[in-house]
This record gives structure tokens, sequence and C-alpha cells, in this order.
């Protein structure tokens, strides 16, 4: 009988012939490290049986790596994890990837210098990120970009997600320990992991109005994770629903910051409008920036009753796992009373697996959404049978249906009147 290392081994090379097969079928290029590669391993536009393969080849993958590994040394390769926070932390920090040609090589000498930081701590820390591939060193005492850094020079969101991942959620994650022996048991939004890293009595919302550099970072993140391409991009949404059947229906986008949610679906649904809701301070800085005459802004506290009335779709993309249930139920039992009878709510969210049930390499990005939940807001994020029990506490909401696309880490949940 095969070890568990050669059935996963046998899968990974069954599966990764597939891949390889289906990219040269399309003429898209196979994956690389080199600078020019794309920052997406498959097309959007890519079966689902194909997407599945994917997540089965970095499953496997990563099963291999630690049953190769063993238990004796899981805490030394668990060591690189924080070491690589801390050498992207640097890198964005000196700007050391906007130092970089994009298509050729500079010295650590050259480097150092344009940026003006020693040249043996350039030397050690650039090399501790090539280990991650997060940077080529292509010849010898030579840096290059590889196709990690180049995304990170190129696309200024997700050099500001990087930036929010090393100065806001790792200082977050590393608080969890004293937060729990400070506030042992707490459900209060200002008594989290997050309060005590940056020590502060706000809750995390009302901290990042007072501190503008904190909500720039956290605003690039947010325009990151709902870019194209991302897991937890804005084509699930656009192609998750049948927005067709509505026609040229009303959408209340709940939550909607500056409506770029909505503006994608405009730019795919023309006959729907859009009104985009969220706290007065936001509506009033964003002076409609799509300059679509069928998105209109509103200030509106989804704590107060919904003044939209009889809209086809009532909105809410990653809105309820920032709040408890008890405050969940509130923000829907306000949206009741403006439905219609044939109103439908729409909730785009985290959905969180049975343990087990799906790939370790999608469950880990799950339940580490789940863990910041809990550091950010002393919330979490819900499975299903959860999801249900918010729903039936609203004593008039019924999930008429849900879906777990391929790639997403969020579901989409269509709610009725019962």
């Amino acid at each position: 009988m095969p070890s568990l290392m050669e059935t996963l081994t046998s899968s990974l090379n069954h599966d990764v012939e597939k891949l390889t097969a289906y990219l040269e079928t399309i003429s898209h290029p196979q994956p690389s490290f080199k600078h020019d590669s794309p920052p997406t391993t498959l097309p959007e536009n890519a079966p689902d049986e194909i997407q599945q393969i994917r997540e089965q080849i970095m499953d496997n993958a990563l099963n291999i790596f630690h049953l190769a590994a063993g238990p004796s040394e899981f805490l030394v390769n668990l060591s690189t994890s924080y070491h690589y926070i801390a050498c992207l932390n640097w890198l964005t920090m000196f700007n050391i990837f906007t130092h970089i040609p994009l298509d050729g090589l500079i010295s650590y000498t050259g480097l150092s210098a344009k940026a003006k930081v020693p040249e043996q701590r350039l030397k050690s820390i650039c090399r501790m990120a090539i280990t991650t591939h997060l940077l080529a060193e292509p010849s010898p005492g030579y840096i290059s970009h590889s196709s990690i850094s180049a995304l990170l020079n190129k696309n200024p969101h997700y050099r500001d997600w990087a930036v929010f991942m090393c100065q806001m959620s790792a200082p977050t994650a590393a608080g969890l320990v004293c937060a729990s022996i400070k506030w042992p048991g707490s459900s209060e939004k200002n008594e989290t992991a997050y309060n005590f890293a940056f020590n502060t009595d706000l809750p995390f919302f009302e901290d990042l109005k007072r501190n503008p550099e904190r909500r720039n970072m956290f605003s690039g993140y947010m325009r990151c994770i709902a870019a194209e391409g991302s897991s937890s991009g804005v084509r699930f949404l656009v192609d998750g629903f049948d927005w067709e059947g509505v026609g040229e229906g009303v959408v209340v986008d709940i939550g909607g910051s500056r409506g770029h949610v909505s503006l994608t679906l405009a730019e795919n649904y023309q006959n729907l409008s859009f009104i985009v809701q969220d706290l007065p301070e936001v509506i009033s800085s964003t002076a409609n920036p799509t300059q679509n005459p069928k998105i209109k802004y509103q200030a509106h506290d989804f704590f107060t009753p919904q003044p939209v009335l009889s809209a086809n779709i009532y909105l809410l993309r990653m809105i309820l796992h920032d709040w408890p249930t008890t405050d969940c139920v509130k923000i829907l039992k306000n949206i009741i009373p403006a439905m219609g009878p044939h109103s439908k709510i729409i909730i785009m969210d985290t959905i969180l697996p049975e343990p087990g049930s799906v790939p370790l390499s999608r469950e880990r990005i799950l339940r580490s959404r789940d863990m910041i939940m809990m550091q950010v807001f002393n919330s979490s994020e819900r499975g299903l049978s959860e999801w249900e029990e918010v729903f039936e506490e609203t004593g008039k909401l019924r999930l008429e249906s849900w879906e777990m696309p391929v790639e997403s880490v969020m579901g989409l949940m269509v709610l009725g009147l019962e």
C-alpha cells in the first residue's frame, strides 16, 4: 500500500499535468517567479474544474511539505513567518521595491546608496526575503524583482495591503494574549487585541477616524481585497446572482463606502440603479466619484430604520462579520420593514466550513479571517448554521439560497421574507 506522501505526490503530479495542459491550451503563461509573470496563475474565466485542480495542487504541496518536515521541524519553519513579516515591513518602509529596476538588475551597493540604508543589513533582509520568492538574486551581489515584488511595485493597492499587514495586522495579532489577560472573555469592541496593540480606548473604526494614517492604510487594504483577481473580489458577486432577473430594479448598497461595488455592478448590469449608503462623514467626502448617473449616495446609519422602501435588493457585503449576533439581528431588523413582498437581502460574507471539509490551503485563509475578527472586533466569522441562527432571530427572514464560489473566501446568501 502506498504511503500518504506517495498518494499525495501522485495526485499532485496528476493535477500539475492537467493544469499545465490547460494553460498551454489557452496560451496562458505557465506559473513563474520571473518579474514579468502574470499576477494570477489562472485567468478569471477559468472553469471551476481547473480552479479546483489549482487548489488541490496547493493543498497537496502544503501537506507534503509538512509531512517531509516532520513534527520536530514545525517550530523552526514557523519561525520564518514573523521574519518574513519583518522583512516585508522593512522593505516597504525604506521603499526598496521602488529602487529596483522593473526589468533589470541592481547591485546591493547601488541599491543601498539609492535607499540610503546600510548595505549589509539590506543584503541580509533581501536574502531572507528571497527564500520566499519575494525578491530574486539572479547573479551574486545583484538583486532583481520577482513576480511578487514586481506586483507590489506596480500595484499601489497591493503595496497598501503589505503596509497594512505589517504595521497594523501583525501588531494586532501579537496583542491577542495580552488583551485576553487584560479583558478576559470580553465582547466589547474597545477591549480587543487591536486596542491593546495601539493603546486606544476607541473601537476600531472610531480609532481610524482620528488617525488618518491608519485610515489610509485600511482603505488601501480594502481596495485591494475588493479588486478583481482577489479571493474577496467583486466578480464573485457580479457572477454569483441573477442580476439580469432584477430588470430595472433598485439595489441599496448598505455600508457601501465609496461605491466601488455598485460601480462594478452598474458597469455589468446597466438596467440597475444603485443607492450607496454609508455614514454621513463617508458620504460627505465621496462626491460621487463614479460620475455614474445610475449611482446615488445617501447618508444612513444601518442601526436606524432603512429609509429606502421596496427596493429590489438590499446588499450587505462584508458588513455583518464585523458585528456580534445581537447587532447583526438589529441591522437586519432595520431593513425588514422597508422590504416589499419580492425584495431580497443579499449577504456576501465569509461562511466558515466544517473543519477538514475543504482543502487546508483554503481553510487556513478562512480561519485567519476568523482570527482577525476576534482580534479587531471581539467578533467572529460564522459557519452556515450560525448564519441561519442569525436569520431565525429576526423572526421574519429565511435563507432562500447560498453559494460558495470555488475561488472565493466569501459566500453569497440570498434572504427573503417568510
